[in-house]
């Protein structure tokens, strides 16, 4: 634990993973896949609750404390805020933000949707 981080050997993680605070507190566990491009800041947790795995894609950025609990699906260009629980499916594009994780839709359904009104 010189490192003070876990990364389970069962766990798949894509190129030019970044971990800008040397991975301090990080938690990776087993069944857990990660793609290409993921900034994952300190004391971050991604593992299971229940039985199943944590699918990550490409450009992930977790913030500060984040907790992502699956099994779940998270999509590519996805945000989690600083300490954001996340226990449910996040599609592409996407930022999660809040103990009890909301989904903030990419800016241009946001402005689609406003132009609706």
């Amino acid at each position: 634990m010189a490192f003070r981080c876990y990364i389970d050997c069962s766990a798949r993680i894509g190129v030019r993973l970044d971990l800008p605070h040397g991975g301090f507190g990080l938690v990776i566990g087993p069944n857990v896949t990660i793609g290409d491009d993921a900034i994952i800041l300190h004391n971050v947790t991604i593992g299971h609750a229940k039985p199943g795995p944590v699918i990550i894609g490409d450009r992930f950025c977790a913030g500060t404390g984040a907790k992502i609990l699956g099994p779940l699906r998270i999509g590519n260009d996805v945000t989690v805020g600083a300490g954001a629980v996340v226990t449910f499916d996040v599609p592409d594009g996407c930022t999660v933000v809040g103990q009890k994780a909301r989904i903030i839709p990419p800016k241009e359904q946001l402005v689609q949707h406003a132009s609706v009104r």
